[in-house]
């Protein structure tokens, strides 16, 4: 095990302000191919063809538009609280820095 821990604070955040962005495009495709998925929704016909279509289409198309707005949310979610971590080890070392700082004698 590693004796030392180092994390460049604004390189983190760097990283969340990305992930962050890839979140908010992935939800935007999402909602692109809602509309698409709408838009089509039932356009297959009534007959037995049709039908046979819708089985083997409509669930496959929910759950990719279900799991892509999941994974958007989640990413978006998960860059603000790494987000919030980052600012918490940064403070935590500030505050270890002032600490050590004080413990230093003056001549």
């Amino acid at each position: 095990m590693a004796d030392d821990f180092y994390l460049d604070p604004e390189g983190f955040r760097a990283f969340t302000r990305e992930l962050r962005d890839v979140g908010e495009d992935l939800g935007e495709a999402q909602r692109q191919l809602s509309e698409v998925l709408l838009q089509y929704r039932g356009a297959w016909g009534k007959d037995q063809i049709g039908k046979a279509f819708q089985q083997k289409y409509l669930q496959p198309a929910d759950q990719l538009e279900e799991g892509s707005g999941r994974a958007a949310r989640g990413l978006v979610q998960s860059a603000g609280d790494a987000q919030g971590l980052a600012n918490d080890l940064a403070g935590l070392d500030e505050d270890a820095a002032r600490w050590m700082d004080s413990q230093v004698e003056v001549d």
